[in-house]
């Protein structure tokens, strides 16, 4: 650099003042605070991938019943809570095997009686305070989240046509419609 280039370069910096220093955070401090935020936020993504899980498992509609329009109209009207129901059964305060067996217990009796729509009430399940904040958090309850899987069993595959999560009138996702054939289709 040349002596002209340098010399004015040192007069602009004549009136230059340094800056205060403020509050500096210290690394540790920063290392700290990054490490807490990182199990929180890996506490969040495990409570959304298993609320996820359980919405999915809540959702899946039968296979077996896709097939024909029909078939899809009624789960349309079953979704918006426009089909008669015939039976209401309330599962609340059951254990897991009572409320089983109540279930296919009332399959077999609706479907010899010729009702079509019925409607099992099985609560949203319990809700706990977090250990980190004060929001409640809901944890689906165990008859809820088993429901899917006792419509699907093969021995009584042949008399469920299709089922659905309850429209909020009916109680919701607390609630499911479970929709039989007629009795002389098997």
């Amino acid at each position: 650099m040349p002596r002209k280039n340098k010399d004015l370069f040192e007069s602009t910096l004549d009136d230059v003042v340094p800056l205060k220093k403020s509050k500096n955070v210290k690394i540790e401090e920063l290392k700290k605070l990054y490490k807490k935020k990182l199990v929180e936020s890996k506490k969040v993504k495990n409570e959304v991938r298993e609320i996820g899980e359980t919405k999915k498992q809540n959702i899946k509609i039968n296979k077996y019943n896709e097939t024909t329009n029909q078939n899809a109209n009624i789960l349309k009207k079953l979704k918006k809570g426009k089909i008669k129901i015939d039976k209401k059964v309330d599962l609340h305060g059951c254990t897991l095997k009572e409320a089983e067996e109540k279930f296919y217990d009332e399959i077999n009796k609706s479907y010899l009686e010729d009702k079509r729509c019925i409607l099992f009430i099985t609560g949203m399940g319990l809700g706990r305070v977090a250990t980190t904040d004060s929001n409640k958090k809901l944890f689906y309850g165990k008859i809820r989240s088993n429901i899917q899987n006792w419509a699907e069993k093969s021995e009584h595959k042949n008399k469920i046509l299709s089922y659905s999560r309850a429209h909020i009138s009916h109680g919701g996702e607390g609630s499911f419609y479970v929709y039989l054939r007629k009795k002389n289709k098997i």
